[in-house]
């Protein structure tokens, strides 16, 4: 699995409905692009959101999926009228995720947390972050992946490293937040992030796929 997307606060003099209109026409996208499984598009509730309360993620079945789906017709349309009326925009593009062999949902739900690392604390905190992560995935059937590593996407400075959690819907999610790892997880994070920019869609939300 690959998690690609953006988190963004609309502009003042935004268009009315925006973001229903570029769900719509990445919906199109979805449904036309093979191996795109979801397209989750709307506000981002998430307490470290920053200003950046809309949010689109694509999942999809790995990186080589990417360029089909920039190279939709639809893609470039939406992506104009993103730039045309957000503001504050930050991108997200994972490498492979850890994933379960059950990665079928009707409405996931994503969790990103997008940082820059604090440079006094040593890589060894993430790897302890990304072990548990895995444990999580695999004694938690409704969580499907995991990512903790670079944010590669060009868009993204200073906030250059990610952990992102996919679950099936918010069952999922809260099957995760009762791990017995989830305090360690915390609290390991707490260390170790600085400038923090939270993303979580798939509550409330408008969906594309």
């Amino acid at each position: 699995m690959h998690v690609h997307g953006t988190a963004f606060g609309l502009a003042s003099d935004a268009e009315g409905g925006i973001v229903d209109t570029v769900a719509a026409l990445l919906g199109h996208v979805r449904s036309e692009t093979d191996g795109v499984r979801h397209v989750p598009v709307g506000p981002n509730p998430s307490k470290l959101a920053d200003g950046r309360d809309h949010g689109v993620v694509v999942l999809m079945d790995d990186e080589s999926v990417l360029e089909p789906y920039r190279a939709h017709p639809r893609h470039p349309e939406a992506g104009a009228l993103l730039r045309a009326n957000v503001e504050r925009g930050v991108g997200i593009d994972t490498g492979p995720m850890y994933t379960s062999e059950s990665t079928a949902t009707d409405r996931p739900r994503v969790h990103i947390t997008l940082f820059e690392p604090d440079q006094t604390v040593g890589p060894e905190v993430l790897e302890e972050v990304d072990t548990h992560l895995r444990a999580a995935v695999d004694d938690c059937p409704g969580v499907l992946g995991v990512y903790v590593g670079r944010n590669r996407t060009v868009h993204s400075p200073p906030v250059s490293e990610c952990v992102v959690i996919v679950t099936d819907g918010d069952r999922g999610f809260e099957e995760f937040q009762q791990h017995p790892q989830r305090a360690r997880i915390a609290e390991l994070m707490t260390a170790v992030v600085r400038q923090p920019i939270g993303l979580d869609l798939g509550r409330a939300q408008t969906s594309a796929g």
